[in-house]
């Protein structure tokens, strides 16, 4: 008659861990995800007033990050996805208020940070008079006038595109694209964005948002141009209403971001009609 083998207690602890570490990833592989946050959108008839003071968002559920100190919400309609959020926090609030906001888009829920967001494009959108000599040929009017273009892209939207090796601005209060606003007031940070849902009208390299169940996001303060890598070549910067472009024409070179730091990364799960 045979005997079963004994197995010494070290080994059945051996054993025990090995199927652990071997089921631990498919389980979480099968679940779609560990340890992610999922907000759920909220689908909305009319489209949101984009300005920073989220009176459109009164009915629509907030989720509280405690350790991030800010609550963020999400809602789309047929054409845009929009995204809230509200900070307490004084150390947070100073360093957007200075800096601006950076949000990653990533339709595949992978965290990439390929298609990323900056508001206000104010330090990417600066100019030097002394480059090229672009300023000095122009009249007294033209110079206004550039001036006064120059100042509607500071306060617009930088969309940094990764996998096209392009950027573009787009104007803050655009009625048909990309669209951000902040707001400070009482203590308390605002801040909302529209983002358009057929993201290949505008970048080709992303598909649609309209095919994905789920997109994934990730909210960080945006980085001094100081901390943008070097080795980096220019790109064009090109606003939704026309072209301005960089270097030899007197603005200085947009450089992308080598950072894939953020403060935080949520999935969403978009709402039907």
């Amino acid at each position: 008659m045979k005997r079963n083998p004994i197995i010494s207690n070290r080994s059945k602890k051996i054993l025990l861990r090995s199927i652990i570490g071997f089921a631990f990833p498919l389980i979480c592989f099968l679940l779609g995800s560990c340890n992610k946050t999922v907000l759920k959108s909220t689908y909305v008839r009319s489209p949101y007033t984009v300005d920073g003071d989220l009176h459109d968002w009164d009915g629509t559920p907030f989720t509280i990050f405690d350790e991030n100190k800010v609550a963020l919400a999400a809602a789309n309609d047929s054409l845009f996805f929009y995204f809230a959020g509200r900070c307490t926090d004084p150390v947070k609030i100073q360093s957007i208020a200075r800096q601006g906001i950076t949000l990653w888009i990533d339709p595949s829920c992978r965290q990439q940070t390929d298609l990323e967001l900056h508001y206000p494009a104010s330090q990417y959108a600066s100019v030097n008079q002394s480059r090229g000599g672009f300023w000095d040929a122009l009249t007294d009017n033209q110079r206004e006038r550039a001036m006064k273009e120059l100042k509607e892209l500071q306060n617009g939207i930088l969309i940094v595109d990764k996998q096209g090796i392009d950027t573009r601005i787009f104007k803050r209060d655009s009625t048909d694209s990309f669209s951000a606003a902040l707001n400070i007031s009482k203590g308390m940070l605002s801040f909302e964005i529209r983002i358009p849902l057929n993201l290949t009208k505008y970048f080709s390299h992303f598909e649609s948002l309209t095919q994905r169940e789920k997109i994934a996001l990730g909210v960080g303060r945006s980085k001094n141009l100081n901390e943008w890598s070097p080795d980096s070549g220019p790109y064009d910067t090109r606003s939704s209403a026309g072209s301005m472009g960089t270097g030899p024409r007197g603005f200085l070179p947009i450089r992308e971001s080598q950072s894939k730091d953020s403060d935080l990364w949520v999935e969403v799960a978009l709402a039907k009609p």
